[in-house]
């Protein structure tokens, strides 16, 4: 089955509402008190419903994520952290015919910082700095006085957001070329879903509900965000990849296995009467 969306994030839509269905079939939805929250704008960071899904976090006992699972049954325990920033670099204009070797040229400035930014990158550590986007000057005849890049980076803890963060700072702070000043601006990401016991506790529930089901089940750090990251944060049990399984999600080339769609609805159901029976008899 393949198309626009059909496992991130339609897949993952008919998952958790069949599961809730199944679950009401069987006479004990009544019994669970169970929200199911369904936003429009996660692919831009949820600027309106984090604070709704902090809200629900905060009186909930776990939380499932129905983003799509991956290729081996795998669910996800962590998700690294994004944090978008855009740089913008001022000079001073002239014409190229009479610029000397002192050309304050904020494209020539921006060209040097974003060869430091570069080496940033960190795949030890997990850390990503990506500039996606650079923009500058008027003409080939010109000494541009303005130049912007939008840098997207992506970390495993809050420690190394942090010192990202300062590194980009200290970048922007230092300028190679005389006569330049920049400026950097965080435009907006989401902390990192970290690793944690709460979380690989929620997991073995469910790895032990894939098994009475003869399904395969593994756990995933997965690079992308998503909802569960902010839920994260409040030290809420989370697991995400929930949905059905697929990929090439964003793509013209995107599918879901058709299989997975039903065999996930039963995963979910079985997962949240477990979560929710453990839930009783802790107290």
């Amino acid at each position: 089955m393949s198309g626009p969306g059909v496992i991130d994030m339609k897949g993952g839509l008919v998952a958790a509402v069949y599961a809730i269905k199944a679950l009401a079939s069987c006479a004990v939805l009544e019994e669970i008190p169970l929200t199911f929250l369904c936003n429009s704008d996660e692919e831009i960071g949820s600027p309106s419903s984090t604070a709704i899904f902090q809200a629900e976090a905060q009186r909930s006992v776990a939380a499932l994520g129905f983003e799509c699972g991956g290729l081996n049954g795998e669910v996800v325990t962590g998700r690294k952290g994004r944090a978008g920033y855009r740089l913008i670099v001022t000079g001073r204009a002239g014409h190229a015919a009479f610029a000397g070797a002192d050309k304050a040229s904020a494209i020539l400035e921006l060209a040097h910082k974003i060869i430091a930014l570069e080496q940033l990158n960190d795949s030890r550590r997990g850390i990503v700095v990506n500039v996606g986007l650079i923009q500058g000057g008027i003409g080939p005849n010109t000494v541009s006085d303005h130049a912007t890049a939008e840098i997207d980076t992506r970390f495993l803890s809050r420690a190394d957001a942090a010192a990202t963060a300062e590194r980009l700072a200290e970048i922007a702070s230092l300028p190679t070329v005389a006569g330049i000043t920049a400026e950097l601006q965080y435009v907006g990401g989401r902390p990192p879903m970290e690793q944690n016991r709460r979380n690989s506790e929620l997991f073995q529930g469910i790895r032990a509900e894939a098994e009475r089901l003869g399904q395969p089940c593994t756990e995933e750090l997965r690079s992308g965000v998503s909802d569960a990251n902010t839920i994260a944060q409040l030290d809420i049990p989370v697991v995400d990849g929930m949905g059905p399984i697929g990929e090439g999600d964003h793509s013209d080339r995107e599918y879901m296995i058709r299989e997975s769609l039903p065999a996930r609805v039963r995963l979910a159901a079985g997962s949240i009467l477990r979560i929710w029976e453990q839930r009783l008899r802790s107290i």
